[in-house]
């Protein structure tokens, strides 16, 4: 038998096929799109929360960590090296604090 002559005996109603499929194929549609709402609405807004709330609780290095640009690519005497560096960093910030200054 054709799709179109068959029939879906529910209870004592027979439905034709071709009208059952359309309505399954609409709520098919219907959750496709609640299912998509719900990954946008889950990937936008809910893993960013989580994601700066954990942030905000956990304590790591990166919270204090420091990046310093600029540093001298040799040294001559590496066993003066802390204290060529606390003198470079110490004349970075200086050159820092007088431009913010301006």
């Amino acid at each position: 038998l054709s799709a179109s002559l068959r029939y879906v005996i529910i209870g004592c109603q027979g439905m034709p096929l071709a009208s059952l499929t359309w309505y399954i194929s609409v709520l098919n549609f219907v959750a496709l799109i609640c299912f998509m709402v719900f990954l946008m609405f889950f990937r936008f807004w809910d893993i960013p929360a989580i994601k700066a709330k954990d942030a905000s609780v956990q304590i790591t290095a990166r919270d204090f960590a420091v990046e310093i640009d600029h540093l001298p690519t040799t040294i001559d005497d590496h066993h003066q090296y802390e204290q060529r560096l606390a003198a470079f960093i110490d004349q970075r910030l200086r050159e820092v604090a007088k431009a913010k200054k301006k």
